[in-house]
């Protein structure tokens, strides 16, 4: 990260390590990325739990083949990942 950022962001030595001014400078900016970061990770998470999550559909006999199979084919089209289960 330091040298991405153009300058060291800690002193270091065999006893401590300390923050610089730069360091100082810079944390504010850095810990909006590391909650960005958390937000996003989190974000995605519950996008893949709910494309793992399959949608169940109950369908009575009495519906036509056609109209339902119309609605699947558009519900794949718009929601790619999900997976269907289809119960009489």
């Amino acid at each position: 990260m330091e040298h991405e950022l153009g300058a060291p962001l800690f002193v270091r030595n065999t006893h401590r390590v300390q923050i610089t001014s730069f360091g100082k400078l810079t944390r504010p900016h850095l810990e909006q990325i590391a909650v960005g970061m958390a937000s996003a990770r989190a974000a995605g998470k519950r996008f893949l739990d709910a494309v793992k999550t399959p949608v169940r559909v109950g369908v009575m006999c009495t519906i036509g083949p056609a109209r339902f199979l119309g609605f699947l084919g558009e519900f794949r089209l718009t929601h790619p990942h999900h997976q269907i289960q289809v119960a009489d």
